[in-house]
């Protein structure tokens, strides 16, 4: 996916030699188009270029994403056990659901894995904000001194944190925290985190506009404008916000079963 945004896309600046650097991507989908591709193509893109990902996890649980990135031939286990990837769960805490309180069904058996030995599991609890959210800012300065090469800190998704009632204080500390440490470190990672609008209440969508606000580049899913279609899946809108008059591009895109084509649409 992101060798061909950077073919189309001239502003655009990635390929697996030379990843992005310092900068701040907002991803905003919705219920009924969801970014897990975007973020799937992400830890595939870093990781089999001998990258390194700090990832977040809060939207799924972890068989969501080894699943898929097995599927897609890129396993995150050896990753984890190399310490290209950081993975941090909260999704384990904000459910008591286990695969056998359900029938035993393929969906199950795929999609539910238990934490790996090396998964770091972070809780939001009643009055908690603020100490979790530093021990969190804490856990990525801390493995960010250690990954190698282009590193990706990814968050999927922020919007529960909001959900979740996490303190507003806490999480805008945090984001410009982390925005801080992207511009100031010397391994110059980017940060790249999902946001879904559609699950906020009308305040949260403020604190939603302000990160958007303050970040380079800004991708935002739609479903298919002209309606469903067998060749087009839905609408990507991809801003890049670094310039006078920020520049934008629209792209239709297709999943397939293990990769997600791309069609140039519109420039901005």
């Amino acid at each position: 996916m992101f060798e061909k945004l950077c073919e189309i896309y001239p502003d655009f600046k990635y390929t697996e030699t030379a990843k992005p650097a310092s900068k701040t991507f907002y991803i905003e989908d919705r219920i009924n188009c969801s970014a897990h591709f975007i973020i799937s193509s992400l830890l595939d893109f870093y990781l089999k270029s001998n990258d390194s990902v700090i990832f977040v996890g809060l939207q799924q649980n972890y068989g969501h994403y080894y699943s898929i990135s097995k599927r897609i031939g890129n396993s995150l286990d050896p990753h984890l056990k190399s310490d290209a990837l950081t993975y941090i769960d909260f999704f384990s805490s904000l459910t008591d659901w286990v695969p056998e309180d359900l029938p035993l069904t393929e969906e199950t058996t795929i999609f539910w894995n238990s934490l790996p030995p090396k998964a770091i599991k972070l809780k939001v609890e009643k009055d908690n904000s603020e100490s979790v959210m530093n021990e969190l800012y804490e856990l990525i300065q801390q493995n960010l001194k250690t990954k190698k090469g282009n590193c990706a800190i990814v968050i999927d998704n922020f919007s529960t944190l909001l959900s979740l009632n996490v303190d507003i204080k806490s999480i805008l500390t945090f984001y410009n925290k982390v925005q801080e440490l992207v511009m100031s470190s010397e391994k110059k990672p980017s940060f790249y985190f999902v946001m879904t609008p559609e699950i906020l209440s009308p305040e949260q969508r403020k604190i939603a506009l302000l990160l958007e606000k303050n970040c380079d580049y800004f991708f935002k899913l739609y479903q298919n404008p002209s309606g469903f279609s067998q060749d087009v899946h839905g609408q990507l809108e991809a801003i890049y916000k670094n310039t006078t008059v920020p520049k934008e591009h629209i792209f239709k895109f297709k999943l397939l079963e293990n990769k997600v084509e791309l069609f140039k649409y519109l420039n901005g």
